[in-house]
């Protein structure tokens, strides 16, 4: 049996406030999985290390972030997020 992606997300924290028009995704994962942040296609470096600043809005409530391996396996991690925009 092949196991899913193990995935450890380090930013953002849960219920973590974003100031401005973007959030710093980073974390890792097994160096043969995909990763996608809010269904965007993110480089994973050899040693399974990922990171990403993807923009969000007032309306953005979640990050997302799943790891694909290549049996077709996924796991996936999301984090609530509360923004507030800069004037």
């Amino acid at each position: 049996f092949v196991s899913p992606p193990q995935v450890s997300l380090s930013s953002p924290k849960e219920d973590q406030m974003v100031v401005g028009s973007t959030v710093l995704v980073f974390g890792s994962t097994d160096s043969d999985a995909k990763i996608t942040v809010n269904n965007q296609p993110v480089i994973v470096d050899p040693d399974g290390k990922f990171s990403v600043n993807i923009p969000v809005s007032a309306d953005t409530k979640e990050v997302t972030v799943i790891a694909t391996d290549r049996s077709g396996k996924t796991t996936t991690i999301s984090r609530r997020i509360q923004t507030e925009q800069q004037l």
